[in-house]
């Protein structure tokens, strides 16, 4: 889920998030990650911070990560609705999604 930052800070702020995701990730023993595919530079620039996650061990070896479209990888529209409603449902919206997915979803915030 996202919130407003300052747009100088946005590469790091991903950076972060993503530095978390890969963490809890390998708490799950999760083996594939799929992100949405930006431009091909800002794919590399992922792609070389988790090389570096992985030279410092701060990712496990066997997580794999992968880009792909939306408009291949349908699944990827399932973490935007997913995070629309959290965060909905953390404004106040009247229909909160964590009740129905309950244990379905770990909210972590990370302080930007």
């Amino acid at each position: 889920m996202g919130a407003p930052i300052d747009p100088k800070r946005q590469e790091r702020a991903r950076r972060q998030c993503m530095e978390r995701l890969v963490f809890e990730m390998g708490t799950l023993a999760v083996s594939q990650v799929w992100l949405e595919s930006r431009t091909q530079s800002l794919n590399e620039r992922d792609r070389r911070m988790f090389a570096a996650l992985h030279a410092k061990h701060a990712m496990p070896t066997d997580l794999h990560i992968d880009f792909a479209l939306p408009t291949g990888e349908p699944m990827l529209w399932v973490a935007d609705a997913v995070a629309g409603a959290v965060g909905q449902a953390r404004r106040g919206a009247a229909l909160d999604i964590r009740e129905t997915l309950g244990h379905g979803i770990d909210e972590i915030d990370v302080a930007l």
